[in-house]
């Protein structure tokens, strides 16, 4: 193809997006003035959209019929606007998924001495000889004979395997150390509750609800205790726990 043909081309194509832009512009903005017109009820909001829209409408008439110049192709944004009904939708959406989950509520910071040694108790444990103290400070009470974990019977020892005898005594050694925290923290409640001229204060509510929480994991491990041997039973030895049980 000859060079003049080709610039002639060129040029027509040219001509034709430049028109297809005006015709494009032209129905932008009709689009905006009827929509102007039909929203006066919301004159501030469509004003500010239709200044927007006319922002970004252009007239190309003073474009040269350059051949050299390349036209850009048309970019749109890859975020969508959303509308006041569709972010509504969103959220009825997000509703229907349910809450995700929030941090929990945090309490007042610990003292740095405190925080140090409960982390390090807490990985690395406490030493068996201080906690074979603690029993001896704080002996178990005349008038209360379940904080230490239950013994089972000798029938109950000879009919379960030797594997679930040793995971049983290893539990009941833990609520032999949660009735030592009981212990301990009876004797200050004790004390309060002994002087009639002592009033109630948010000290004893903590206590309290500790000695709870303490006397609720003690239950829990024993029910996790009679849960575990009763599977290992004969199926005559289950009926004799079941009813000792109820």
């Amino acid at each position: 193809m000859p060079r003049s043909t080709r610039k002639r081309k060129s040029n027509s194509d040219y001509v034709k997006l430049v028109t297809k832009i005006k015709k494009l512009t032209e129905l932008v903005e009709r689009k905006c003035k009827s929509e102007t017109d039909s929203d006066s009820d919301d004159s501030e909001e469509t004003n500010s959209v239709a200044s927007t829209n006319s922002s970004r409408c252009f007239t190309p008439t003073d474009l040269p019929l350059d051949q050299n110049i390349t036209m850009p192709s048309p970019v749109t944004s890859s975020v969508p606007h959303l509308s006041q009904h569709a972010t509504t939708n969103t959220v009825q959406i997000e509703n229907i998924l349910g809450d995700f989950k929030r941090p929990p509520n945090r309490g007042q910071s610990l003292h740095s001495g405190i925080q140090q040694r409960w982390e390090k108790f807490l990985k690395e444990g406490v030493d068996k000889d201080e906690i074979l103290n603690f029993r001896s400070l704080y002996p178990q009470p005349k008038n209360l004979n379940t904080l230490y974990g239950p013994d089972l019977n000798l029938e109950i020892k000879t009919a379960i395997p030797q594997s679930t005898l040793k995971s049983d005594t290893y539990i009941q050694k833990i609520q032999h150390e949660i009735g030592i925290a009981l212990c301990a923290i009876s004797e200050p409640l004790n004390k309060r509750l002994l002087n009639e001229n002592d009033h109630p204060t948010s000290e004893i509510k903590v206590l309290a609800d500790t000695a709870k929480i303490l006397c609720n994991v003690h239950n829990k491990l024993s029910l996790h205790r009679r849960y575990g041997i009763i599977q290992k039973l004969d199926l005559s030895i289950k009926d004799g726990a079941r009813k000792r049980r109820g």
